[in-house]
């Protein structure tokens, strides 16, 4: 974790070129350590935040892209991650608070239970992926319309809890969010179980 932290640091005050290979050197130890092929559950939790933190922190004219990585039951707090893209992932039980994340996209990733309390989206590429009792609580930036590929298991349906610069009319009828009016009234807009996949089931949350 010194390593890394070191790496971290050198990276945020060097030169454009040596700023993306300190990044790249992150990145690569991410994937070797993360790897969906390393036993579960691996062993290198904290060196892993540590390293995805660092690299977000590193700011490079290129984007980043992880892939086929084990991020399950991961910590962030108040973390920025720009043009970061998440391919063929779990990122289960994972909770992100105050995280930001910016032009970031999400495919094929296991979402499942993962916690995104009081984070901001700014320019979300894509959420096509699992979102199984996912939880969505007073999230900002972020539009009902966004997640319509977004796909869950039955009975495990996610969270929505949008801030209040969403209002009953922008809400499409074919989906279940919670959201909070001008007035923080919680309205719920439900759908029966019965309906047809990729839509979002009513859940008993107060």
């Amino acid at each position: 974790m010194a390593g890394v932290r070191i790496l971290q640091e050198l990276g945020k005050s060097s030169n454009i070129k040596r700023k993306q290979l300190v990044k790249e050197i992150l990145v690569d130890y991410i994937h070797e350590k993360a790897t969906l092929d390393n036993p579960k559950p691996y062993p290198h939790k904290r060196e892993i935040e540590t390293a995805i933190t660092a690299v977000a922190s590193i700011q490079t004219s290129k984007g980043l892209t992880f892939q086929k990585l084990r991020l399950n039951d991961l910590h962030f707090q108040y973390c920025k991650l720009s043009d970061v893209h998440f391919l063929s992932c779990e990122i289960k039980n994972t909770h992100f608070y105050k995280t930001t994340f910016e032009n970031c996209g999400f495919y094929e990733c296991d979402l499942s239970k993962a916690r995104f309390s009081r984070s901001t989206f700014k320019n979300i590429v894509d959420f096509k992926v699992d979102l199984s009792n996912a939880d969505f609580r007073e999230i900002e930036g972020i539009k009902p319309k966004d997640f319509k590929e977004a796909y869950y298991q039955k009975n495990k349906h996610p969270i929505v809890l949008l801030f209040d610069n969403h209002n009953f009319h922008e809400l499409d009828p074919n989906n279940e969010f919670i959201w909070r009016n001008h007035n923080n009234k919680k309205i719920r807009h439900k759908k029966l179980v019965e309906g047809p996949p990729n839509t979002f089931i009513p859940i008993d949350w107060d």
